[in-house]
C-alpha cells in the first residue's frame, strides 16, 4: 500500500521527467539549428569538424519532433491531465526514434538520447502505478488546450504539407538536370551530356567508397576523409596529420597541384575521366589547424603535361 509520502515522491519524479522532456525539446531545436547554420555559414571549418549535418528537410523534421517534446513535456510536468500516461507513451516512441537516429549518425548525442529514453521509461512506470491509486486519479482533469484535437490535426497536417513543399524544392534543386556551383550564383541547366557525366561521377564516388571504407590512411602524412560527388567534379577531402612547421610554411597550393598532376596524369582511369570533362579536386585540411590547401586539375593540365596528347 502506497503512503501519501510515496505518492508525492512518485508525482515529483513524473513531473521531473516532463521537465526533462521539455528541456530536451528546446535543446534539440537549438543544437540542430546551430549546426545547420554553421554548415551554411562556414562550410570549410564545419567539414573539418567531422560533425554530421542534416539537410533542411531533416532539420524541419527534427524541429517538428522536438516541438512535440516541448508541448507534451509541458503537459506532463503539470501532472493534472488525465491523458498524461498517453503523452508519456507518445514521447517514448519519439525518444526511441531519436535514439536510433543518433546511432545512425555516429552517436554524437547518444548519451542524451539514451538518458532521455531511460528517464521516460522510469516516468512511465511511476505513472502506471499512480493511475492505480484512486486518490490520485480523482484529481486529474481534462484541461482545454490551445491545441485541442482540431488544433493537433491542423498542426500535423500543416507541418506535413510544409515538409512536402520543402522536400519538393530540395528534390528539384538536387536533380541532375539542374546545376548550381560554388563559382556562380546562377543556375545552369545541364544538357544530356552533363547529366550523363554527373551520373558517372556519382557512380564512381559510390564505387570508390565501397572499395575503400573511409577514413583511409593514404600514407603516413595524409588521411583520405571523404570523397564528394560534385556536378562536374570529384572532390577528395584529405587531412594532413603530421608535418613539421618549417615544411608546412614552405608549402603552397601549387605544390599540391604538381603532386596531383603527377599522380593523376599517369593513371589511365583518371585520364579517361578527365577526357570526359570531369575535374579532379583535392582539398587538404591541416589537423589541429585552420590552414587549408586546394588543388584541382582538368584535361588541359594533363595535355600541358603531355599525358593526353597521345
Amino acid at each position: 500500500m502506497n503512503t501519501n509520502q510515496d505518492v508525492e515522491k512518485m508525482k515529483k519524479e513524473v513531473s521531473r521527467s516532463g521537465s526533462f522532456i521539455y528541456a530536451v525539446g528546446w535543446l534539440t531545436i537549438a543544437v540542430n539549428m546551430g549546426i545547420y547554420i554553421w554548415s551554411l555559414v562556414d562550410d570549410e571549418s564545419f567539414r573539418s569538424s567531422g560533425l554530421f549535418a542534416s539537410d533542411l528537410f531533416g532539420v524541419l523534421i527534427t524541429i517538428f519532433g522536438a516541438s512535440i517534446f516541448i508541448i507534451l513535456g509541458q503537459r506532463i510536468k503539470k501532472l493534472v491531465d488525465v491523458n498524461t500516461q498517453r503523452y508519456l507513451y507518445i514521447v517514448l516512441c519519439l525518444a526511441f526514434l531519436f535514439l536510433i537516429g543518433s546511432i545512425a549518425t555516429g552517436g554524437r548525442v547518444g548519451v542524451i538520447a539514451l538518458l532521455l529514453f531511460g528517464y521516460i521509461i522510469y516516468g512511465l512506470m511511476l505513472m502506471r502505478k499512480l493511475m492505480k491509486i484512486p486518490e490520485f486519479t480523482s484529481t486529474l482533469l481534462k484541461p482545454k488546450y490551445v491545441l485541442d484535437k482540431k488544433g493537433w490535426f491542423v498542426y500535423i497536417v500543416g507541418t506535413f504539407l510544409l515538409l512536402v513543399v520543402v522536400a519538393s524544392f530540395i528534390t528539384i534543386g538536387t536533380e541532375p538536370t539542374a546545376l548550381t556551383t560554388s563559382d556562380t550564383a546562377n543556375t545552369n541547366y545541364m544538357t544530356k551530356e552533363d547529366s550523363a557525366r554527373y551520373e558517372r561521377i556519382v557512380e564512381t564516388v559510390e564505387y570508390l567508397k565501397s572499395e575503400s571504407p573511409l577514413p583511409l590512411e593514404a600514407d603516413s602524412v595524409l588521411t583520405l576523409r571523404d570523397i564528394v560527388a560534385e556536378p562536374q567534379a570529384i572532390r577528395y577531402e584529405f587531412i594532413i596529420n603530421s608535418i613539421n612547421t618549417d615544411a608546412l610554411s614552405k608549402l603552397s597550393s601549387d605544390d599540391f597541384k604538381k603532386r596531383l598532376t603527377s599522380v593523376s596524369c599517369n593513371d589511365e582511369g583518371t585520364i579517361e575521366m578527365l577526357r570526359d570533362g570531369i575535374t579532379i579536386k583535392n582539398h587538404y585540411s591541416v589537423k589541429d589547424s585552420e590552414q587549408t590547401f586546394a588543388a584541382e586539375i582538368t584535361e588541359a593540365d594533363c595535355i600541358s603535361d603531355e599525358k593526353l596528347s597521345i
